[in-house]
């Protein structure tokens, strides 16, 4: 996609890693099954206030490239904006291109976390974050409020599983 749209970007790595002297193995007492990390947007806002903004056409291709996302979480945007370029025989302009990524991809990442935990229900799944998941959680779930990112060392190691999506925006690394 850099290549494609911005020719003259001069790519320069960046390593993704973490910091093992701080997110270190602590023996700690398991108090949790299931903990969930994350912070959430309201997903049909997002989707409502881009919408409100496009035309017609535009509008469709937007619920077209959306859905195509929700239905494909292992395709990074680009790979899914390609196929449906491909597909329909059509060639959007970079600007529309990053218009459509900034509007798809973070209503996107929010509704899979959304569907994730729904579909975990059932299980004994604490949920930190902002208060807006209160909202969807149900069941066996519990929200247990925003935390730092120091408590949350602790509160991992007290878990017996852990889950923290990886967001579409970070796929295969930095777009």
């Amino acid at each position: 996609a850099s290549k494609h749209f911005l020719p003259n970007l001069k790519p320069a790595p960046m390593h993704h890693a973490t910091d093992v002297e701080f997110w270190q193995k602590k023996d700690l007492k398991k108090e949790f099954d299931i903990t969930f990390f994350s912070s959430i947007r309201d997903y049909e806002q997002l989707k409502n206030e881009a919408m409100a903004q496009m035309s017609d056409i535009e509008k469709k291709v937007f619920l077209d490239l959306y859905n195509l996302c929700m239905n494909n979480p292992d395709y990074s945007y680009h790979d899914v904006f390609a196929t449906f370029q491909q597909h329909v025989g059509m060639t959007i302009d970079e600007d529309t291109y990053i218009r459509m990524y900034n509007n798809i991809v973070y209503a996107c990442e929010n509704e899979q976390k959304v569907k994730l935990i729904q579909s975990l229900k059932d299980f004994n799944v604490k949920i930190f974050g902002n208060e807006l998941w209160q909202k969807y959680i149900s069941g066996n779930q519990e929200y247990m409020g925003a935390k730092n990112i120091i408590e949350t060392v602790d509160l991992m190691n007290k878990s017996k599983i852990t889950i923290h999506p990886h967001p579409m925006s970070l796929y295969m690394g930095l777009h």
